[in-house]
């Protein structure tokens, strides 16, 4: 048993180890007036920028998805720079004037303010919506502005979101998935099913693969003709652990936008 302890905390240790060299790289993208990082970053040279094409703002997806991993390298390596950098970014959106309660996709790393106004909940901002309630998660639900942001958040989605496509994206399968974890109904696991199985009926491409749906309502528009990454590292990987067992307790880890598990502060550790 000794020895079992010893490789874990080893194994934890080198993997906090790479992760810290990683940050501390990408720490320089945030370098900016604001706090708010850039896009892209060169490591040799340390130089960050932004994507012509989103007129040189920062992308909400992205800035935006950084707080899980940076507060959980901050636990682990007990240094505040990480939680630092992403709880600056944080306020700056909470104090952000927004529309109608949701949160413009690009952002100036110069001035803190939305470039313009292009509001959507899907690719550019989805993950960040999906951060909120769960770094309230990670933190042991101690994070109140966090669970503030999602409320608020949630309530303009529901006012407002009327998104006829279907991206091949995760968030309903993981909704239920959830659902079947914390209640043990079956109807969850059965929608899961249903889903999968639709998926497979509609989305599936002939000559390979799978591609979103332009209209759920009229399949016949036809498809987007793309596949989208998140299909396989998300979408599948919840219907998946929806009929697995629970080797992965949600009482101890929160999974990250990619699905991959981080432990909640402060849970209970298995003996």
């Amino acid at each position: 048993m000794a020895a079992t302890i010893i490789d874990a905390a080893d194994t934890l240790w080198i993997m906090g180890d790479k992760a810290k060299s990683i940050a501390d790289v990408l720490l320089k993208s945030f370098d900016t007036t604001t706090g708010i990082p850039k896009s892209l970053l060169n490591p040799s040279t340390g130089v960050a920028s932004n994507y012509q094409i989103a007129n040189h703002s920062s992308i909400l997806a992205e800035f935006g998805t950084l707080h899980l991993e940076f507060a959980y390298l901050t636990e682990v390596t007990n240094e505040p720079i990480y939680l630092k950098k992403v709880q600056k970014i944080r306020d700056i959106l909470d104090k952000a004037e927004k529309s109608e309660g949701l949160y413009p996709s690009f952002m100036s790393p110069e001035t803190g303010k939305f470039t313009y106004n292009f509001v959507t909940v899907g690719a550019l901002a989805d993950s960040f919506y999906e951060y909120l309630i769960k770094s309230w998660i990670l933190s042991g639900k101690s994070d109140e502005q966090a669970l503030k942001m999602h409320k608020s958040a949630s309530d303009a989605i529901q006012n407002k979101g009327k998104d006829h496509a279907y991206l091949l994206r995760p968030e309903v399968l993981e909704s239920f998935f959830y659902l079947w974890r914390l209640t043990r109904k079956q109807k969850y696991r059965e929608w899961v099913w249903d889903g999968i199985s639709a998926i497979e009926k509609h989305c599936r491409i002939k000559t390979g693969g799978y591609s979103g749906l332009k209209n759920v309502y009229k399949p016949k528009e036809g498809h987007d003709d793309i596949q989208q990454s998140f299909f396989l590292a998300e979408t599948l990987k919840y219907a998946y652990l929806t009929f697995a067992d629970d080797s992965i307790p949600l009482d101890r880890w929160v999974f990250n936008t990619e699905a991959h598990p981080l432990p909640i502060k402060n849970a209970p550790i298995n003996p």
